[in-house]
């Protein structure tokens, strides 16, 4: 389930990093057991902090991140903040919701 929520990418882009930590995010994610939907945006953010190596406290930051230098290497705080993790937790919610619903036809115990 938390694979499918990372499958249509977002666009435009804020930095050229971000790609490349959306990618390192899923890959994060893959090996978890699915979070609670109230855990799902700590969990972003603890994710985040991890890989980019600040906290989404200043959410208007530009940061350089080595690992992610193909082109700038910069992930944009900003971007995360309002596109990305928004994003992300409505999808997983969506996810969660329709898990339910399948578990809950016709058919099952």
């Amino acid at each position: 389930m938390l694979e499918s929520i990372f499958s249509s990418k977002p666009s435009p882009w804020g930095t050229r990093g971000d790609p490349h930590l959306w990618n390192d995010l899923k890959v994060a994610l893959s090996g978890l057991a699915p979070p609670t939907i109230d855990d799902f945006p700590a969990l972003q953010h603890a994710l985040y902090a991890d890989r980019v190596g600040t906290t989404l406290s200043d959410g208007d930051e530009i940061i350089m991140v080595e690992r992610f230098r193909t082109g700038s290497g910069m992930a944009s705080a900003q971007f995360w903040c309002e596109t990305d993790i928004p994003l992300l937790v409505e999808r997983y919610s969506a996810a969660v919701a329709d898990a339910r619903l399948t578990d809950q036809s016709p058919g099952r115990p």
